[in-house]
């Protein structure tokens, strides 16, 4: 067994994935490492804004370009705003919905074919760094191990354990938490495939999507008291749908939820050795649906950099220069969700939007070409 690896991946998601896949493919010997057996859940709104799409769509390793289609991803043409009884729809881009169950378990699948090493069912459970080198400790399938790396890539998530020891974050004390659950295809009712669904109460909101399969894919993000007095994310979900005047899918109340910590969090994304990418880097309110695509377009500007580095030998400034550049970076992708999320709080803002769109459509065109605008490729060269 290789015990010596110049990149370990924490994190096998699809910021994690396409770092792993992109750095095999130039020939950098990678080895990925994730503590769940894939396919697995994971809470999300399974929406690929047209941004995300554009990234996989010219990356360089096969099988990327087309993935989501060839998996049977939902092309979303609408989307409908509910709140108060109030409800506007307006036309959408490029997007789509696909599951994370599928499109994970095919980027992983991806990586594998383009050389990376893939361990499932691998924690990473610690890294420590002196002047002989750079070491992880492993618990794979329950048993030790401890491997070598020139470098570490962080892409365990949002709530990961490992990047939130090494790399602490800073939480906004008013951030919400997400919650989700996926109910099968006998209870999608009337939630039209094709159409993100968005059901605004005071409280937080819930989005809505079928899926490739036809199952019906709930995530939301709310106010953590209000949810528990609501008895919890089932009782709150019910009761944005009532507050809209939307039907309530009856297995709704039964269906495994999940949650998440809080969303809404800023990190220094680099440390000596070290770099977080994908949601360990920092995250938002995800109401414009914009998650997968701002870790899909950071996973490519950091495997640009480190792939850069590997050719010029500066692979020891690249945790410096892509902290500064993954704060500059966020702060113009998000600033508009950002905005949008607490423009939401305001009592009466999402009954007035609901309103606005149903009689002027086009007010809308400025999200949506956001969503849809594609970002250049990132060469670092």
């Amino acid at each position: 067994m290789n015990s010596s690896w110049p990149v370990v991946v924490v994190g096998a998601g699809v910021a994690g994935a396409f770092v792993a896949a992109r750095l095999a493919h130039s020939g950098v010997s990678v080895l990925l490492v994730d503590r769940d057996r894939f396919p697995r859940s994971k809470v999300c709104g399974a929406c690929l804004s047209g941004r995300a799409l554009a990234v996989l769509e010219r990356s360089e390793v096969p099988g990327l370009a087309g993935l989501p289609q060839r998996l049977g991803m939902v092309p979303l043409k609408w989307f409908r705003l509910g709140a108060g009884g109030n409800e506007g729809t307006v036309p959408l881009g490029t997007g789509g919905a696909v599951s994370r169950l599928a499109l994970d378990a095919g980027m992983l699948e991806i990586a594998s074919r383009a050389g990376a090493t893939v361990w499932q069912e691998t924690e990473a459970l610690m890294v420590e760094s002196d002047k002989a080198g750079t070491r992880l400790r492993l618990s794979r399938q329950g048993a030790p191990v401890e491997v070598e790396a020139g470098f570490v890539v962080l892409a365990d998530g949002l709530g990961g354990r490992l990047s939130g020891r090494l790399l602490p974050d800073k939480v906004a004390k008013d951030s919400r938490v997400g919650a989700g659950c996926v109910l099968g295809p006998e209870s999608a009712g009337d939630y039209a495939p094709g159409v993100i669904h968005m059901a605004c109460h005071g409280s937080g909101y819930l989005g809505i999507v079928r899926q490739e399969d036809g199952s019906l894919d709930m995530a939301m993000a709310a106010d953590k008291p209000a949810m528990a007095r609501a008895g919890g994310p089932a009782g709150l979900a019910r009761a944005v749908l009532e507050s809209c005047r939307w039907p309530v899918p009856p297995a709704m109340a039964k269906a495994q939820w999940r949650g998440t910590p809080p969303l809404t969090r800023s990190r220094i994304a680099g440390a000596p050795g070290m770099v977080a990418v994908g949601d360990a880097a920092g995250y938002l309110e995800p109401f414009t649906g914009e998650g997968m695509g701002w870790a899909l377009e950071g996973a490519e500007r950091l495997s640009a950099m480190v792939l850069n580095a590997f050719g010029n030998g500066s692979l020891g400034s690249v945790p410096g220069r892509w902290a500064g550049q993954q704060q500059r970076a966020s702060r113009r992708a998000k600033v508009a969700c950002l905005m949008l999320a607490r423009a939401l709080r305001v009592p009466g803002v999402a009954v007035a939007a609901a309103r606005c769109l149903r009689m002027f459509p086009a007010a809308a065109w400025p999200v949506t070409w956001w969503l849809d605008r594609q970002s250049p490729r990132w060469s670092w060269r």
